[in-house]
């Protein structure tokens, strides 16, 4: 330890002290010193015990170089005084560990913490120094592009999987155009194109939201591995990026040169490069990374393409600072919705939905976060205000068609989503109505509907297409279940499972004064919002099991809602 704890600010809740540590077992190295320079930073403001991080120190002593599980350590920190290059000395279920899901490897009080911090960091320096911080069979994580002090607070959504590998692949292009749009302060990449600005070489699968939005042009190109320098640090100015891809092969300024003309936008410019990476290290590289980063500022004023075309040229060859976006997104369905998808045989259904009330908007919110993309919501009804106290829908619906708002806003769930809705009954002779049931490999009916029932199977269902009926009972005590294939679907088979059930709820419904409107309008089904989405949760899984050929086709169940008792369950303290 050199000297003593000093707050760093005036507050008074953040504290640093410097260290000196030395490896251990390892050999020193050009980037790592046997004996090097540290601060450790304990900060209270958020953690009564102390949040602790480790960074290298501001003298000639500091490791300058950025390695693997370590923040970009290319200059000095913004707001204490220390070098930038904070080291991970968490454990990797560390985030579980907060969440409850694991165990908490950090110890709890602050002494003990600094000191498990310190021993990490050791352990750190020392593999740094024999380059053995990662090894094969570990998850390959790119290196920081969050540059201080010159990256762009905005992000870039990119959509790639291991089939886009391969395509690419097969695309000896390099380098070319690309149409992008942004929204909510986020780049999307809409289409890449050839160097003429003619030929679409990869066309992502985006949903109806993300393809209605306007384009704009940028420039692309394909890199042969992650650019790097100093070990694990990403060039910071354009001399450097320029000097890491002629390592690779690759005349960055020339190419600009070549595809900057067909640029004829005055506003900033994005250069988006590819790199291929893996997903463990050691195996082969399975996709691609996209980063962007602004490779000319916008140029209002200049109107002659040429004249940009020199300035951008000339910024390259400069000293100036390199503007990467702060951070890039792989929203690939295979990326954003891996925390919780469906099973793989229902992803690609093709879903008709009739019926948009509580239930319906419900189900469809689940199917569409879970994975679902194709989806067509059928329901001729307007959305009134008492429908608010138990549908997905908000006041911004009120007096809008169920099937048009839903849609608009399922699309919004999930980048990759086409939701259509209709203003239609079911059955319908529009073409609409026709065409959706025609493709549909999945009918959802959850309109409890018994004249609904009675025309199924409809004459345009695929034979081998599945019907699943859902229906509530009063006060949402328990969800009804049918299903079967269209081609053996039979209402009589349904009714003759049903009446025992039906004439229970009858009676129920004439013993009970159920909620009315003014006047003569008839008795509204009571059910409140936290049992409908608990059932709707159950109907999910029994779709599920029926796409995972888990069961024997034609299928009832009556599944009841479970009140928990507390009293039964609680544990009394000794």
């Amino acid at each position: 330890m050199i000297g003593d704890w000093v707050p760093i600010n005036e507050i008074k809740v953040t504290f640093m002290l410097s260290l000196e540590l030395q490896i251990v077992d390892a050999e020193p190295t050009m980037e790592i010193p046997e004996f090097s320079s540290w601060n450790i930073i304990v900060d209270f403001e958020d953690d009564k015990w102390g949040k602790v991080q480790l960074f290298p120190s501001l003298d000639n002593n500091a490791v300058k170089a950025t390695f693997q599980h370590q923040l970009y350590n290319g200059g000095t920190h913004p707001t204490w005084p220390v070098r930038n290059g904070h080291i991970c000395t968490l454990e990797n279920t560390h985030g579980l560990a907060i969440s409850k899901n694991a165990l908490k490897i950090e110890p709890k009080y602050t002494v003990e913490r600094i000191t498990w911090h310190v021993d990490r960091a050791i352990e750190w320096l020392t593999a740094a120094a024999s380059y053995s911080l990662v090894k094969n069979g570990d998850y390959f994580e790119l290196p920081d592009f969050d540059v201080i002090n010159t990256s762009k607070s905005i992000a870039l959504a990119y959509y790639e999987n291991v089939e886009s590998y391969e395509h690419w692949n097969n695309i000896s292009e390099r380098a070319g155009l690309a149409y992008i749009s942004i929204f909510n302060n986020t780049v999307i990449t809409k289409r890449y194109l050839d160097k003429k600005d003619e030929k679409i070489l990869y066309e992502p699968s985006w949903g109806s939201l993300i393809k209605k939005l306007p384009e704009k042009r940028a420039l692309w190109l394909r890199l042969n591995k992650t650019p790097v320098i100093n070990v694990w640090q990403v060039p910071s100015t354009m001399e450097e990026l320029i000097s890491v891809l002629k390592l690779q092969g690759i005349d960055l300024p020339e190419i600009v040169r070549m595809l900057m003309p067909k640029f004829n936008d005055p506003s900033e410019c994005l250069l988006i490069l590819g790199m291929p990476i893996p997903q463990i290290i050691g195996e082969t590289c399975d996709r691609y990374h996209w980063q962007a980063m602004v490779l000319s500022p916008v140029s209002k004023k200049i109107k002659s393409n040429f004249v940009r075309t020199q300035m951008t040229i000339n910024h390259l060859q400069s000293r100036q600072p390199l503007p990467w976006l702060v951070s890039s997104e792989n929203w690939h369905p295979d990326e954003l919705q891996n925390r919780g998808r469906l099973c793989k045989s229902l992803l690609t259904a093709k879903i008709l939905l009739i019926g948009g009330g509580a239930l319906g908007a419900i189900i469809s919110e689940q199917i569409v976060r879970m994975g679902i993309c194709d989806l067509t919501v059928v329901d001729k009804d307007i959305f009134e205000p008492g429908n608010l106290v138990r549908h997905a829908l908000d006041i911004d619906s009120i007096r809008h068609h169920k099937s048009q708002a839903l849609a608009e806003d399922l699309n919004k769930l999930n980048p990759s989503a086409n939701v259509k809705g209709l203003i239609l009954s079911a059955p319908n002779d529009s073409d609409e109505f026709k065409n959706a049931a025609t493709h549909a490999s999945l009918i959802l009916d959850l309109t409890a509907d018994d004249g609904l029932m009675d025309e199924f199977p409809l004459k345009e269902f695929h034979p081998d297409s599945i019907i699943i009926s859902c229906s509530l009972g009063l006060h949402a005590n328990r969800v009804f279940l049918f299903a079967d294939l269209a081609k053996n679907f039979n209402v009589a088979s349904f009714n003759s499972w049903f009446q025992p059930y039906r004439d229970e709820e009858h009676k129920l419904a004439e013993k009970e004064a159920l909620p009315r409107g003014i006047g003569c309008w008839h008795p509204i089904v009571p059910a409140p919002f936290n049992r409908i989405c608990g059932l709707a949760s159950v109907v999910l899984e029994f779709i599920q099991q029926i796409y995972n050929d888990e069961t024997i086709l034609p299928v009832s169940y009556c599944h009841e809602w479970c009140v928990p008792n507390l009293k039964s369950g609680i544990t009394k303290a000794a």
